[in-house]
């Protein structure tokens, strides 16, 4: 695999979550970090189903605001 384990569990977003419940999502989101204009929010993220694309079934907000620090440095 391209990625190690650790980070094929979360996923990136610039729209808002909450919208897509319902949704198609990746099989492999675990977390959703949300880029927004009033923020950055990150959730755990509940699907269902079968397949490479999955329902959005349910969102957890885990933290928001600051609560989260963006790591500014190329890694």
């Amino acid at each position: 695999m391209i990625f190690p384990p650790d980070y094929k569990g979360v996923g990136m977003t610039r729209t808002d979550p909450k919208g897509r419940i319902g949704g198609p999502v990746y099989f492999t989101t675990e977390y959703l970090i949300a880029d927004l204009p009033s923020g950055y929010k990150i959730y755990k993220v509940k699907s269902e189903g079968e397949g490479l694309l999955r329902n959005l079934v349910s969102l957890e907000l885990i933290a928001k605001g600051n609560q989260i620090r963006k790591f500014e440095e190329k890694t």
